[in-house]
């Protein structure tokens, strides 16, 4: 009986669905996590500026990369804030 038919046929009991055999799990060829920390590492550090509404330290973001020198604010709470 095919694999569609006994799935058709599993209502009514009268068939025992094997069970799929799942596709083994791949080990990765290296170490990623190694990596990964090397990676990080490696990273020069962001620069940092103060927010002006809570004082918190806040770090630089590629979206700000064009403006860093006129952000003041951490976020659009604090700026709304002011």
């Amino acid at each position: 009986m095919s694999w569609s038919a006994m799935a058709a046929a599993r209502h009514r009991r009268d068939v025992a669905m094997p069970a799929r055999r799942r596709p083994a799990r791949r080990l990765p060829t290296r170490c990623s996590w190694i990596s990964d920390m090397a990676r990080h590492a490696s990273r020069q550090p962001k620069p940092t500026k103060t927010c002006a509404a809570c004082g918190r330290p806040f770090e630089w973001r590629r979206k700000w990369a064009a403006v860093w020198d006129e952000v003041k604010y951490c976020s659009d709470r604090c700026r709304r804030a002011r």
